[in-house]
């Protein structure tokens, strides 16, 4: 399986979908998932959001 490691500014777009960058984030992040990727958050990332 392939595997992208998510950043903190992608997952702070995710959750506000007041960004302007919302859509495309979550556009991104909706076609790594359908192309196969397993998302993954490191400690770090968790740490910083």
């Amino acid at each position: 399986m392939k595997r992208v490691i998510l950043d903190t500014n992608i997952l702070l777009r995710i959750v506000d979908k007041n960004s302007a960058e919302h859509p495309q984030a979550y556009s991104i992040i909706k076609k790594l998932l359908y192309e196969g990727y397993e998302i993954c958050i490191i400690p770090q990332v968790a740490i910083e959001f």
